[in-house]
């Protein structure tokens, strides 16, 4: 859903009056954290190469998570951090009682179309899901069994906590476009001037 956030919040910051500049100048604290948990998220294309990765893929998908909630608390006062945060921390809640795995439907993904994907996680080629049908009782609520099916152009099976963290993708996006520029350049000179320091 990162894609359909991104792309709504450009729209919407625009029809409110936003600007896409702002987005170049917008600061992020702990970027360096969040560039090292999408990192991890792509691991799973090279664990065939890298068995050690093979081997930890869920507990690396379990990091991944947790350094990406660091970076959104060290980010809080922006809008939309605290939809994200409470997204993240729900998905983290259904892998933590699951072999640091995500729970998915099979019958959801077959709905959506994605019968390969059933087979990917029944082969074991995407380790960081299980079948929704074998997981922990009393927190399948929050695995992913809302499926979005085709005609939608980018069809998938999504979870309470996605539906949070697009929310706060798109409020994110919209609050920093609505920025004025004198708060911008306000924090590029305070920025700047502790630089110095």
């Amino acid at each position: 859903m990162l894609i359909e956030g991104t792309i709504l919040g450009l729209i919407l910051g625009k029809i409110r009056g936003g600007k896409f500049s702002n987005l170049g100048d917008m600061q992020i604290n702990g970027w360096t954290i969040l560039i090292l948990a999408l990192l991890l998220q792509l691991t799973p294309i090279i664990s065939e190469d890298f068995p050690f990765f093979a081997k930890y893929q869920p507990h690396i998908y379990a990091t991944s998570i947790i350094l990406t909630m660091v970076c959104i608390c060290m980010n809080l006062r922006k809008k939309g951090m605290g939809a994200f945060l409470v997204g993240i921390l729900l998905n983290l809640i259904v892998i933590a009682f699951n072999g640091f795995q995500m729970p998915i439907s099979f019958s959801a993904l077959k709905l959506a179309g994605l019968d390969s994907m059933v087979n990917a996680i029944q082969s074991g080629d995407m380790m960081h899901f299980r079948s929704l049908e074998g997981a922990a009782q009393g927190i399948k609520m929050l695995a992913k069994f809302i499926p979005i099916p085709k005609p939608y152009p980018l069809p998938k099976v999504i979870s309470i906590g996605d539906i949070f963290i697009t929310l706060g993708l798109i409020l994110f996006i919209t609050g920093e476009m609505k920025k004025s520029k004198f708060y911008v350049r306000h924090r590029m000179i305070k920025h700047g001037y502790k630089g110095r320091i």
